[in-house]
């Protein structure tokens, strides 16, 4: 990197650099700290008030500004590149899985495994209903009484 002398900086903050040379000294001091610091150094307290003459005071805040702005679009480019990434991942996968086909066999299994499962419903379906007695209530009245039988006291049994 091609760095500028003292004598160069003093010249640029006069203004007295050609327009060419200039503009790539304020190019250069974009990238580097030392030319940065070295001109800095150059600037005198009359050039200062100077430069508060002419700089809105509202420099600072619309810098900050633009900043935010072109960091939220950054952001945004980011999130974009991020779910082009993420589709084309899916994409790969889908086609993947059509190559090998797994969405064919899971086209001609699923509806196997459907009817097998209503078999397997109306053969529980089946077992239940004969499970299911008529007279239950009957046959728990009795069942009760033969509790309620053995629980009774000796003397009330009328033996």
């Amino acid at each position: 990197m091609k760095h500028f002398t003292r004598q160069q900086w003093k010249a640029f903050a006069a203004g007295q650099v050609k327009a060419p040379q200039s503009a790539e000294m304020e190019k250069h001091l974009l990238v580097c700290d030392r030319c940065v610091d070295l001109y800095l150094s150059l600037l005198s307290p009359a050039d200062e008030f100077h430069a508060r003459t002419i700089i809105s005071p509202r420099f600072t805040a619309n810098v900050m500004q633009k900043v935010s702005l072109f960091e939220s679009k950054r952001n945004e480019s980011a999130r974009q590149k991020r779910n082009f990434f993420y589709y084309v991942a899916v994409a790969c996968l889908t086609l993947l899985f059509t190559s090998a086909g797994v969405f064919q066999s899971l086209t001609q299994d699923l509806p196997k495994l459907a009817r097998a499962e209503l078999n397997t419903v109306s053969i529980f379906a089946k077992e239940e209903e004969q499970k299911i007695q008529f007279g239950w209530s009957e046959i728990l009245l009795k069942n009760a009484g033969s509790v309620l039988d053995t629980i009774k006291p000796e003397e009330d049994r009328g033996y």
